[in-house]
């Protein structure tokens, strides 16, 4: 049910005058000595990082052999039916030699993938273990039919990432908390020329084509009127929350289509603030290592009550265990093993020997070590109230990401927002009925 305290913020702030003012036991002697060998695709992490992982856990269980295997793609569409393919054999006589036995997914991937997935067993984790361990959107992106089908290594999730050279130019002290601070704040960060043309953005966001994580930032307001996704995307809560997201560049023209991607114009130093995940920083300062930024937790809605909301968005990754794995109690094993909080620690310290962060532990009690990390702080700071959905960025779901840019696109032509969302909810039904 829509929390109707929530239903209309968006409409509160379009409507304030603006102002500049089932396995086999997983023991620690897996399979008794048994000689195994698993083999582990990955994405993103480079040997050299999880490498001493597996020679500790090698050490513990001489028998087993981890060969991990990081893949490689040319989308993560691509990864993701590739890995989707190789599931599915699982009526083929040589489907153990087909699949491997540990997986990496989008956390979004898992309900439709589940069917080719085993569960975890309660040994490894039972259901209270895991809710206590990791944050709630986890247990609930995981969680198919009561049952967990993935384990979290990594966490992430948008952040506010601001040019701090550039609020002191224009006398801004602080981050904006609220979606009516966001957009003052945007309005003063802009520039333009005496033509109208845009000379430096107030934020990156508004535009379909080139706003990175634009279906990310639109699906979390949405979460923060209380819709879920795509249900209730025909309601006047929906609608305004879409009037709210397009006027940034319709309206305030704090935004141009003329400018290059969003990440890449901050990068540039054209823009005041983006939304993005934190690896974007490691992006970012590979483009322009000189740039002075920080990071925020994103802004949050007023409600009817004078309140405002605590809804963060997550968009990470998990590792799951193949039906077509015959080692299935020696992967869960070990992927047990590195969520141990050492081991995270250890995985996280491994990577910041490469780069200047780790992947955002998925443990809850080691949220207060990244207290004064930067970007890392502003990601897990909303992780306890964070949601998410298949309408993530760079997850691989590009036909969801594509039916909400094709309603923002269409509400910048200039075509009724509830029309636009009436065709988003139906696309997007569609393509969920695929998959179930």
């Amino acid at each position: 049910m829509i929390n109707k305290t929530k239903l209309f913020s968006f409409a509160l702030l379009l409507a304030l005058p603006f102002s500049l003012g089932g396995c086999n036991k997983a023991g620690s002697n897996p399979l008794n000595n048994k000689s195994v060998t698993l083999t582990y695709w990955g994405l993103f992490e480079k040997p050299e990082t999880i490498t001493p992982l597996i020679k500790k856990y090698q050490e513990l269980h001489p028998n087993v052999t981890i060969n991990y295997q990081p893949q490689s793609y040319t989308s993560l569409a691509n990864y993701k039916e590739l890995l989707t393919t190789r599931l599915k054999q699982e009526d083929s006589e040589n489907a153990s030699d087909l699949a491997p036995d540990i997986v990496r997914v989008h956390a979004s991937w898992i309900s439709p993938l589940s069917k080719y997935l085993t569960p975890i067993p309660a040994s490894v984790y039972s259901s209270s273990d895991f809710s206590q361990t990791f944050y709630p959107v986890s247990s609930t992106a995981t969680t198919v039919n009561s049952s967990i089908y993935g384990i979290p290594l990594m966490y992430d999730g948008l952040a506010l990432i601001y040019n701090t050279d550039l609020f002191s130019e224009a006398g801004i002290t602080s981050p904006p908390s609220t979606w009516e601070d966001f957009r003052s704040t945007a309005i003063k960060l802009t520039k333009t020329d005496p033509s109208g043309r845009l000379l430096q953005a107030g934020a990156g966001i508004g535009l379909p084509s080139n706003v990175a994580f634009g279906s990310d930032l639109l699906s979390l307001m949405w979460s923060q009127s209380g819709l879920k996704v795509p249900d209730d995307l025909e309601t006047q809560a929906a609608a305004d929350a879409l009037t709210f997201y397009t006027n940034f560049s319709r309206q305030d023209k704090v935004w141009s289509d003329a400018f290059p991607n969003s990440v890449n114009a901050f990068a540039e130093g054209r823009v005041g603030m983006i939304f993005a995940p934190s690896w974007v920083f490691l992006d970012i300062w590979g483009l322009n290592p000189s740039i002075k930024m920080a990071a925020t937790p994103v802004p949050q809605v007023p409600s009817l009550d004078q309140a405002t909301t605590k809804v963060s968005w997550a968009s990470f990754w998990v590792e799951a265990v193949p039906k077509t794995s015959a080692n299935q109690d020696v992967a869960w094993d070990f992927l047990k093993f590195l969520s141990e909080k050492s081991q995270q620690q250890q995985f996280f310290s491994e990577a910041a020997k490469i780069r200047p962060f780790g992947e955002i532990y998925s443990r809850r009690d080691l949220r207060e070590s990244l207290s004064g990390n930067q970007p890392l702080a502003a990601v897990v700071g909303g992780a306890e109230s964070a949601v998410t959905a298949v309408t993530v960025d760079r997850s691989g779901n590009d036909e969801y990401v594509a039916a909400v840019n094709d309603a923002v696109a269409a509400v910048n032509a200039g075509t009724p927002e509830k029309i636009a969302l009436t065709t988003c909810k139906k696309t997007l039904q569609q393509l969920l009925s695929r998959v179930r």
